[in-house]
């Protein structure tokens, strides 16, 4: 007769245990989705560039929700991240106003594949 209630007095104590089980998993599997896409903006963005430039005929543009309907997009990287081209500083500055818009540096022309092998060659030897 003990066991019954040894189990009933502490019955809240392992509902409880139980509950921090279920839920720790899902506290950590939540992901913060806003800096992967601002080191991916800034690794295709030109830093140097902070304007409309008639020499860089490429731009790195971040949207909210969908893609604006009046932009070519080049490639797109994600669902919110896309090169796009953009011929004239009317067209920029019209964007400018609703999206997130960088000149965007050669580093986007290159595959993923081709991306991760030069990876490693980046990295300095140390000395």
């Amino acid at each position: 007769m003990k066991h019954p209630f040894f189990f009933i007095k502490y019955f809240a104590g392992y509902i409880f245990f139980l509950f921090l089980l279920l839920v720790q998993p899902q506290a950590f599997a939540q992901k913060n989705i806003k800096p992967d896409e601002d080191s991916i903006f800034n690794k295709h963005a030109d830093t140097n560039i902070k304007a409309y430039n008639e020499m860089r005929p490429y731009y790195i543009a971040e949207w909210k929700e969908f893609i604006p309907k009046q932009i070519k997009v080049i490639r797109k990287i994600d669902e919110r991240l896309a090169i796009i081209a953009i011929g004239s500083k009317n067209e920029f500055d019209s964007l400018n106003q609703n999206i997130k818009i960088s000149a965007a540096n050669n580093s986007w022309k290159l595959s993923s594949g081709l991306e991760k092998n030069l990876q490693p060659l980046a990295t300095p030897f140390p000395s």
